[in-house]
């Protein structure tokens, strides 16, 4: 899927263009994506698992993350702004920059697990 700044909730079946103005995840003009509820650098060899994801996030959040192609990140998931829940995603990059009318954009594989709540 193509994140734009408007930003998309990972939370709906499928991933869907946000409505909240609470967006999971959004592109941003400095070559970052911005996770409100945190994000942080997959570093393994396999593919992580919601409890991976979980316990990184715990120990290295942040809500700015370098988008670099190829890399896995790790993404807190909300169902809304008062129901974070217990849902995480694996993101990886697969291209960033800005479409046609200058706007940023990250393009991403999203694998999202069933929230563990």
């Amino acid at each position: 899927m193509q994140i734009d700044p408007v930003g998309y909730s990972l939370a709906t079946v499928p991933p869907s263009p946000d409505q909240s103005g609470n967006a999971d995840i959004s592109a941003s003009f400095d070559g970052t994506f911005v996770a409100g509820l945190g994000a942080a650098k997959w570093m393994g060899a396999r593919a992580p698992s919601p409890e991976d994801c979980a316990s990184l996030i715990m120990s290295r959040e942040a809500t700015h993350v370098t988008t670099v192609p190829g890399d896995v990140y790790c993404v807190r998931v909300a169902h809304g702004p008062f129901n974070i829940g217990n849902q995480y995603a694996a993101v990886r990059v697969l291209e960033q920059g800005l479409d046609p009318t200058d706007l940023p954009y990250v393009r991403i594989h999203a694998t999202v697990w069933p929230d563990g709540a």
